[in-house]
């Protein structure tokens, strides 16, 4: 591990591991009763689209995060400067903040060192040399393709990354990592009708053969192709839905909440610890985390403590099995941790300025019987597949309960007729689960929660829709023909 690409860090006082090694050396003679590091160094390069203006930029990143045992508690401060002084001011800081905090009664320690079982995994290196010009080629690779079809941009990002860390403590624990991944997106539309016809794609891989342009924007253009000629309509009652993987990964955001670690434990959440083996969703319906999964770039041996990692079943054939806990709330609950403290946030520097807390790593949705996408469809009487809904951070996550506007296509008689917009649905995520009643086999690498899901088909989801009134119905109908003719020019365009 250690000979991976691991050039001394530019501008800094001391080698990557030496400040490691003089932190778990420092912090007792400073006043911790135990002391823990995490330095993390890393390179990102991005590449930004915004209704086709480009912009690249690449970032190299590097610090130490404390966390100091004082008082029984913790204290959390980090650095950007590896000199001997900011290290010294770091750990004082962190146990300040400890002593600050006040006793915890149910603090008792640091994680211990635990065996965790080994992960094959292989770091593409294309990835860490990948340079703003091969992003551009990219790009551009990509547009040559929505070009063709009269297909315009209105956001794209492609990134690559690469994170080389360590995550040491006093009481002996040592864990060394690094991951790369390369991602990319793109939003666009087709602006000759308005409002425009909108598509997104949407691929995160950890070796670069898996990912081709010409592929990536074929996806977007069949996006952009299926959502041509929506249609606002009049709709109000239960009906079936059926969610493909963008949806299922956006709601999972509100699950995902409800089954923290610290949620569970302020009762913020319908998943408390005393339904623990309760049937809380439909029996085919089985919801895990799994960061050793061979499909998240990101994988890992060890969360950002240090524990070892496992795929977590939350979820199996509808029984709620277990939530997703760190070493803090294991140790408070009697039960063993299962790895799933996580770091991070907006930006790559949140890896080094946030301490670890309770989180999902890759979540895998997955059912007792799988259907191919086809004959689910054709089983459905009258109901709606929707593709993506938006505004799930406005729901309220200690009930569950949402209302969200989404964009989908009516289906009736087992049959897709046309993409509906200004479409509203609303319900429970325990309602949800319990109501779903088929899984796909067919499935997809999302990131609204990142994972890997499928399409879900679910019951009795309360929906609504209403078209708009005549008067804007007119003027955009006018507009549109004006468009086609070539009399004015899309507004969008």
């Amino acid at each position: 591990m250690a000979s991976r690409k691991q050039a001394s860090c530019r501008g800094i006082g001391m080698e990557f591991e030496k400040a490691v090694k003089y932190v778990l050396e420092k912090g007792e003679k400073l006043g911790a009763e135990q002391i823990e590091v995490c330095a993390l160094r890393g390179k990102v390069t991005f590449l930004f689209v915004e209704k086709n203006r480009v912009n690249t930029a690449a970032e190299v990143i590097s610090g130490i995060s404390v966390r100091a045992v004082a008082n029984k508690n913790w204290g959390f401060s980090y650095t950007l400067d590896f000199s001997e002084d900011a290290l010294d001011q770091t750990i004082k800081s962190a146990i300040s903040a400890a002593k600050a905090k006040g006793e915890d009664k149910y603090f008792e320690s640091l994680p211990e060192p635990m065996k965790a079982e080994p992960l094959e995994k292989k770091i593409d290196e294309r990835i860490i040399d990948y340079t703003p010009a091969q992003m551009i080629e990219f790009y551009d690779r990509v547009k040559r393709v929505l070009d063709e079809k009269k297909i315009t941009v209105f956001f794209g990002m492609t990134a690559s990354m690469y994170f080389n860390s360590i995550i040491a403590n006093s009481l002996g624990l040592e864990h060394y990592d690094d991951v790369a991944g390369f991602g990319s997106m793109f939003y666009a539309g087709y602006v000759r009708e308005i409002p425009p016809a909108l598509g997104f794609a949407y691929k995160f891989v950890a070796n670069l053969d898996e990912i081709i342009p010409e592929e990536l924007g074929r996806e977007v253009v069949k996006e952009v192709e299926r959502a041509k000629g929506s249609k606002s309509i009049k709709y109000e009652g239960k009906t079936t839905i059926i969610l493909e993987p963008t949806a299922v990964s956006n709601l999972m955001w509100i699950f995902v909440k409800e089954i923290l670690a610290d949620s569970v434990d302020r009762g913020a959440t319908p998943f408390t610890r005393d339904r623990i083996g309760e049937k809380v969703a439909s029996n085919i319906l089985s919801i895990y985390d799994n960061v050793r999964s061979p499909k998240n770039p990101f994988a890992s041996e060890r969360d950002w403590e240090g524990v070892p990692t496992r795929r977590t079943a939350v979820i199996e054939k509808g029984e709620l099995k277990s939530f997703l806990v760190d070493y803090y709330y294991a140790r408070k609950w009697r039960i063993e941790p299962t790895g799933n403290a996580v770091k991070g946030g907006q930006g790559p520097l949140d890896y080094i300025s946030r301490p670890p807390s309770p989180g999902s790593f890759f979540l895998e949705v997955r059912g007792e019987r799988e259907e191919p996408l086809d004959s689910i469809i054709a089983d459905v009487k009258e109901g709606f597949l929707v593709r993506e809904v938006m505004g799930v951070h406005m729901s309220d996550f200690s009930s569950g309960k949402f209302s969200v506007p989404a964009f989908g296509w009516y289906i009736k008689g087992g049959e897709v007729k046309y993409p509906v917009r200004n479409l509203m649905f609303s319900g429970t995520m325990p309602q949800l689960l319990k109501n779903t009643y088929a899984v796909s086999k067919e499935k997809k690498v999302e990131a609204g929660i990142i994972g890997e899901f499928p399409y879900i088909a679910v019951r009795d989801i309360l929906v609504s829709a209403s078209p708009p009134a005549l008067k804007e119905k007119l003027g955009l109908s006018i507009l549109n023909l004006l468009i086609k003719l070539g009399v004015v020019k899309s507004p969008l365009a």
